[in-house]
């Protein structure tokens, strides 16, 4: 998602694309007590839970923290980058994911139309981006486990996890270097992600790192849209479908809506738009 990307809300009126997903409206149960509260009351709890999980998560720990220039190198938003483009483009995304799900700790999926459309550095931006409020913590779990982790990556991760009942989550949960955001690898490389998919193992992990902290989101970058990726889909309260701006044809898009259903769509992320400069007359 470049400074020039675009975020459509599926049902949006510009989304010429599917025009049959207008009207498409979220609606989450676990929202219901905030509906039945007076405003003035639901506002004072909600400034004192935010004050009170802000405590909480000023105690993480932090073996290190990247310096600005490092973050910048990895192409990450950060505070000390909040007024350049891109950065407002991914608070403006943290924010539509909170407003479309109204709730503080959602489970948000990115995947791709296809291969190699950005959904990766889409998904980890969106929990950095999560984690510059002070109030809120992230993690990114990398589910793309037919790649791997990096060969000079030596940490347990995903599969090594649900392959082994030995192996707990704190022993696959990695620093980020960027405070208020943690990283879970894909692990060793292996085949049928299908099969892992599917483990209720995988399910426990998710409702386990959510409940570590009240405002904990969970950033789940999956695999292109396929199968497999839509039994992920099951365990999350969102889908974000990035898009290669002038890549991927609107048949390809009906497909991967398809493959996750209208029901968790929460819409798409247009990314490498053109870059067209503004000139001053």
């Amino acid at each position: 998602m470049t400074e020039d990307a675009k975020f459509l809300r599926a049902g949006n009126d510009e989304q010429n694309v599917l025009p049959d997903l207008a009207g498409n409206d979220f609606i989450d149960g676990r929202d219901e007590e905030k509906k039945n509260l007076p405003v003035a009351q639901f506002q004072s709890r909600d400034i004192a839970m935010r004050a009170n999980s802000a405590e909480q998560i000023a105690k993480m720990g932090y073996d290190y923290l990247l310096e600005s220039a490092e973050i910048r190198q990895r192409r990450l938003v950060s505070a000390s980058r909040l007024n350049e483009p891109a950065s407002n483009a991914f608070r403006e995304l943290r924010r539509n994911v909170f407003d479309f799900t109204g709730i503080s700790n959602p489970i948000v999926m990115v995947s791709g139309v296809g291969g190699r459309v950005g959904s990766t550095h889409v998904a980890k931006n969106l929990a950095a981006a999560i984690a510059l409020d002070e109030t809120s913590t992230s993690m990114y779990v990398d589910c793309n486990i037919t790649l791997g982790s990096e060969k000079d990556d030596e940490h347990l991760g995903l599969t090594d996890f649900l392959e082994s009942k030995e192996i707990e989550e704190d022993k696959i949960i990695q620093e980020t270097g960027i405070r208020r955001m943690r990283h879970i690898g894909p692990g060793r490389q292996r085949e049928l992600a299908g099969e892992y998919f599917s483990s209720p193992r995988i399910r426990e992990l998710f409702q386990s790192i959510s409940g570590r902290y009240p405002d904990r989101s969970i950033v789940v970058d999956a695999p292109p849209a396929s199968t497999d990726a839509a039994i992920l889909a099951d365990m999350c309260d969102v889908v974000l479908l990035v898009v290669a701006y002038g890549r991927n044809t609107e048949r390809q898009i009906g497909d991967a809506i398809s493959i996750f259903g209208r029901d968790k769509l929460m819409g798409f992320v247009f990314n490498d738009q053109p870059y067209v400069p503004e000139f001053e007359w």
